[in-house]
């Protein structure tokens, strides 16, 4: 599950019949109509900013082309995953069919693109190398994993969207990838030094769950949190922070939807009991 971004565009306003005003004087008329045309206008993308994002996915990702010539497999993987843009779970009854089966709201299906340089170097700052282990929560069509593993390390996704894994399985699977089909709430991630959590627009339930689970990691593992700290989900759910936990730095990264925030947090050595640690509320 891919997360989607921090400060995504606003949508435009749907189509239909406006509320019917009541009869008042014509300059009340007018100051409604033109605030509403105001409004409007304030709702919809500028030309300038759609064109800004279709220039920075451009040049992204012929950067991540390039970076991955000498590296044909994991190419692929990336290729895989590019090639069925725009997402089938986007928006419709498919993921609405999805989030009644898996007991989630719609907006943890959102879907955003990190490009792979920049991810890398994000990798490559915080030590991710050979020998390393690196898991995906929600990792939609594996841009994270092909960054992770580009640096040598041990790679592992986990997506709830059969649609996802489908498209990027057999690729994954040639470049020693490993992505499987199940619910980040349920993961296990006790052997990971870094988490990825691309979880913008996760639920505070769902990342309260989630955060569960990344109990299980060893003293010092890190957790790369878009948007959202890792401790955000406990002050989200109305708990007090536990110690779990230590904020390391907040860094910025480059997406598909322009600049976000990535949250990087370590382990400490707080032990909880199996009943928080697995909790998943």
């Amino acid at each position: 599950m891919k997360s989607p971004p921090a400060a995504p565009l606003p949508a435009s306003p749907r189509w239909g019949k406006e509320p019917e005003e009541e009869p008042g004087p014509a300059s009340s008329s007018s100051s409604s109509s033109s605030a509403a045309a105001a409004a409007a206008a304030a709702a919809a993308p500028s030309f300038g900013r759609l064109l800004q994002v279709a220039l920075l996915r451009v040049v992204a990702r012929t950067v991540d082309a390039v970076l991955l010539l000498p590296r044909p497999a994991l190419r692929r993987l990336w290729w895989a995953g590019l090639a069925s843009q725009p997402s089938p779970y986007a928006e419709g009854f498919p993921v609405l069919m999805e989030s009644r089966r898996h007991g989630v709201p719609i907006s943890d299906f959102v879907y955003g693109e990190v490009f792979v340089a920049p991810t890398r170097r994000l990798l490559k700052g915080l030590g991710i190398g050979p020998g390393s282990v690196v898991v995906d929560l929600g990792c939609g069509r594996g841009a994270v994993l092909v960054a992770s593993s580009s640096l040598g390390a041990n790679s592992r996704g986990v997506e709830l969207l059969p649609m996802h894994v489908g498209v990027i399985g057999g690729a994954a699977k040639a470049a020693g990838v490993a992505v499987v089909e199940g619910d980040a709430r349920l993961a296990d991630v006790d052997d990971a030094d870094l988490v990825w959590l691309s979880w913008a627009t996760w639920s505070p339930a769902t990342r309260l769950a989630v955060r569960g689970r990344l109990l299980g990691l060893k003293p010092g593992a890190l957790v790369c949190a878009v948007v959202h700290g890792v401790d955000d989900a406990l002050l989200d759910g109305g708990f007090g922070v536990d110690g779990a936990f230590a904020t390391v730095k907040t860094m910025r990264l480059w997406c598909s939807w322009g600049r976000t925030t990535v949250v990087v947090s370590r382990r400490t050595h707080q032990v909880l009991s199996d009943a928080d640690r697995y909790s998943v509320r």
